[in-house]
């Protein structure tokens, strides 16, 4: 979704403290239209498009910069933050983990080896 002007940024303005630091989190510029446009090429579901916009905007929140500017040390740590201390179940984590592969392997075109970078996390299966 282009913005108004044409180009390819949307701003994205943070209105929670960031982790207790600093008394309002500043704004990230950041490629969501861009994001979205790719999600809509790929004719991802609508609620899949919000659910990975905002997963997006959460984590580049927690490190108060854009995920342009952010690489695999980060992932990791917000992977780590999102399993031990927000605690979230193994599908929370996995709406994350393919918000952020989606976000650096498609929009940004990073080159990296996702997989090793960002591992899913193992989700219980009942045996029979």
């Amino acid at each position: 979704m282009p913005s108004a002007t044409g180009g390819q940024y949307r701003r994205v303005t943070v209105s929670e403290p960031f982790r207790g630091d600093r008394k309002e989190a500043t704004r990230h510029f950041f490629r969501l239209g861009m994001l979205l446009e790719d999600m809509q090429i790929r004719n991802l579901a609508v609620n899949t498009q919000q659910s990975y916009v905002r997963q997006v905007s959460q984590f580049a929140r927690y490190f108060n910069q854009s995920p342009e500017l952010l690489g695999p040390e980060q992932i990791r740590a917000y992977q780590v933050y999102l399993t031990n201390e927000k605690k979230l179940a193994a599908g929370s984590i996995i709406i994350a983990i393919s918000a952020l592969r989606f976000l650096y392997k498609v929009t940004l075109k990073k080159h990296w080896s996702l997989d090793d970078i960002i591992p899913a996390p193992k989700v219980g299966v009942n045996a029979f």
